[in-house]
């Protein structure tokens, strides 16, 4: 047997094949058809009608497993024993492995509609549909149903109270530095100091020192590799040693400081430089002269060969499209949509007009649109 499917899907009993053939084959007349349940799947709805027509066979059904869960492969055997001993129950076109595996959903169908009737909103709707005596009937099949408890469902795990202790410093805040290591005393760090002697001085406060700092009170000097370049390594409050070493290395490292008169060279070559410098005015040979407004308006006064109105619905909006050549394409030349005038129907006609009987240029058009809405 296989382990089990979802959450709330169990492992099924599996019934002994005989069993299930002797609850069958008492009810040969009635394996061929289910009535209503041979066309309701399990999604639907339950139909208590129909459960009363097979309401003998599910309640032998249910007698065997109390739980009214019967598990396919004895089912599916049992079902073909039945048809071994009477091969008249078989009246479809189907050879009987179909048949059974037909048969078989069918009643899975049957008793999943049955299990759905232990619930008190499920009577409530099938009593309203029954009669009293098919209902009593009903009612006695569902009594004898009855729930395996669920050993196998997955227990709800609990998480486990456990109160951690935070440590805390001398004015009462949480201390967020590293724990102390074993063997060391409270309050005593390790803090590590770089150097040619790289030691660990336990219980110090102060920031690390890196080189000849290292054993220096005061604070070090800024690192030469972080300075930039062109500036001294030195501070400029701080007083520089004598230069034990040649003048030119020095003024190549940065040492020593350019004069005031170099300095200000300098900064007026950079602002000669960086000045812009005017362009001389052009002649206009050779340049490109747009046409003026009036040009275009004369040049357009073409009368047109072509006009053509369409309306359209997303979004609701009428525009004229046309052209002034012979078998020309038609171009857009106004649109009117309905957010700009409710009555853009009228709009689009009466430019219409105006442009097959004035010619009027697409500049005109536009502005008579702007006058109309």
């Amino acid at each position: 047997m296989g382990g089990k499917g979802g959450a709330r899907n169990f492992v099924k009993s599996f019934i002994d094949p005989g069993l299930l053939f002797q609850a069958l084959s008492k009810h040969e007349d009635m394996l061929p058809e289910f009535g209503l349940y041979d066309t309701i799947s399990r999604n639907q709805s339950i139909d208590p009608k129909g459960l009363v027509q097979v309401l003998p066979l599910v309640k032998d059904l249910i007698k065997v497993p109390p739980s009214a869960e019967i598990h396919t492969n004895p089912l599916r055997a049992a079902l073909l024993r039945v048809v071994c001993h009477n091969p008249s129950v078989n009246t479809s076109k189907w050879n009987g492995t179909v048949w059974a595996n037909i048969r078989c959903e069918r009643i899975g169908v049957l008793l999943l509609h049955m299990r759905r009737l232990k619930s008190s909103d499920e009577v409530r709707k099938a009593a309203a549909k029954l009669t009293s005596r098919d209902l009593m009937q009903l009612q006695e099949v569902i009594d004898l149903i009855q729930f395996e408890p669920e050993e196998d469902a997955p227990k709800k795990r609990a998480l486990k109270k456990n109160v951690s202790d935070v440590s805390l410093d001398s004015e009462g805040y949480p201390r967020f530095n590293s724990p102390v290591q074993k063997g060391k005393g409270t309050g005593q760090q390790d803090t590590l100091v770089k150097g040619e002697n790289q030691t660990l001085v336990k219980g110090s406060e102060n920031p690390l020192l890196k080189g000849h700092a290292s054993s220096a009170k005061d604070s070090p000097s800024p690192s030469f590799l972080r300075r930039r370049k062109g500036s001294s390594v030195f501070s400029p409050g701080a007083s520089q040693p004598a230069e034990s070493h040649s003048p030119n290395l020095a003024k190549a490292m940065g040492f020593t400081s350019k004069s005031k008169d170099c300095k200000k060279k300098t900064r007026a070559k950079k602002v000669k430089q960086d000045s812009p410098m005017k362009k001389p005015a052009s002649s206009g040979k050779g340049m490109q002269v747009k046409k003026p407004a009036a040009a275009l308006g004369e040049s357009a006064k073409l009368p047109w060969k072509k006009l053509r109105i369409v309306f359209a619905r997303k979004p609701q909006r009428g525009y004229i499209t046309g052209t002034q050549e012979i078998g020309g394409k038609c171009k857009l030349i106004v649109e009117v949509s309905s957010i700009r005038s409710a009555q853009y129907k009228k709009v689009i006609n009466t430019i219409y007009e105006r442009l097959k009987d004035d010619n009027l240029s697409k500049a005109e058009a536009l502005q008579l649109r702007s006058e109309l809405c």
